[in-house]
């Protein structure tokens, strides 16, 4: 019975984060870097532009893991760990996921993205013979609550100039 309530909670707040995500997050053409043979500033910049102009999954996936380990501290990681997060829960590689999950929470707290579908993932992953399932259910309830305290707090990204 706690699981349905759970499940049901985990659906509603899906639809209400898609629709606030929709409103509020920035797009990706607003933080992109400048576009490849341009000269870039730094080799962090030149190693994140190839990374952000990368379109095979499996490279992007490497190199993303690559930059966040040689530049732990750089202003595009959250959304390097971003796209990692995603690439792995497509490829449903499940281990790679929590880890770049744990990495970016830690690193990010507040990242809307990682605790929205990291709060998602682990109840449609639920099973009952886990020994720590309920404490999963847990971390994934409040990885959910703590998104929607955020959610409302995201700045709206400004209109286009027409």
């Amino acid at each position: 019975m706690m699981l349905r309530s759970i499940r049901k909670r985990m659906a509603l707040f899906a639809a209400t984060l898609a629709a606030a995500l929709a409103l509020s997050a920035p797009s990706h053409a607003q933080r992109r870097a400048a576009p490849p043979g341009e000269p870039s500033v730094s080799p962090e910049e030149a190693f994140y532009s190839g990374w952000n102009h990368e379109r095979d999954p499996q490279k992007k996936t490497q190199l993303g893991e690559k930059f966040v380990q040689n530049y732990p501290t750089s202003r595009h990681n959250q959304e390097v760990y971003d796209q990692l997060l995603l690439g792995y829960n497509a490829k449903q590689d499940w281990t790679n996921f929590y880890t770049i999950s744990d990495k970016a929470i830690a690193q990010y707290p507040d990242d809307v993205t990682v605790l929205a579908l990291t709060g998602w993932v682990i109840p449609h992953l639920y099973s009952a013979d886990d020994p720590d399932a309920d404490k999963k259910l847990v971390k994934a309830e409040a990885y959910e609550k703590h998104a929607l305290e955020v959610i409302p707090k995201l700045v709206k990204a400004p209109a286009a100039k027409q």
